[in-house]
């Protein structure tokens, strides 16, 4: 009888967590549907927003991020956000390397100016002008303390 009870009993545990597993497997596929449910919706406001604003930069932003959500949903992946980053990461690169490039441009063409005794940023011709001006206010400086001596004297 004893062995009878103990089967019986082994078989109602069985039963039991059977059940508890079924009821945990069910959750998990309401949280999933729920997750599902809360994803489509943040795609769909999404898709609402790129709709919404007039900045082009804004909607090609939100659109790639409806790119991802929808590999996301219909695949379970999402490898389409690693090419949009790395094509983001070489696109900033270039740029870098475009300013970098324009700055040392910038730093020869201005330490050559300072070689030369040239005003950076100023065409030398007009440069040139200037210097033949003040080289003529040079000249005609001393005439005018002349000048002005001679009229001090006479005082």
């Amino acid at each position: 009888d004893s062995s009878e009870e103990e089967e019986e009993g082994d078989e109602e545990e069985e039963e039991e967590e059977e059940k508890e597993g079924e009821k945990e497997e069910e959750i998990n596929r309401e949280k999933e549907k729920e997750v599902s449910s809360l994803i489509y919706k943040a795609r769909d406001l999404i898709v609402k927003a790129a709709s919404l604003t007039k900045n082009r930069q804004e909607q090609t932003n939100l659109l790639d991020l409806v790119h991802i959500f929808r590999e996301y949903t219909e695949q379970g992946t999402v490898l389409s956000s690693t090419k949009l980053i790395a094509n983001r990461a070489s696109e900033l690169t270039a740029v870098a390397k475009a300013a970098t490039s324009a700055i040392r441009t910038q730093t020869a063409t201005y330490a050559d100016a300072v070689k030369a005794g040239t005003k950076p940023g100023v065409n030398p011709v007009i440069q040139q002008a200037g210097r033949s001006n003040q080289s003529q206010a040079e000249r005609t400086s001393p005439k005018e303390t002349s000048k002005t001596e001679s009229i001090e004297q006479g005082k």
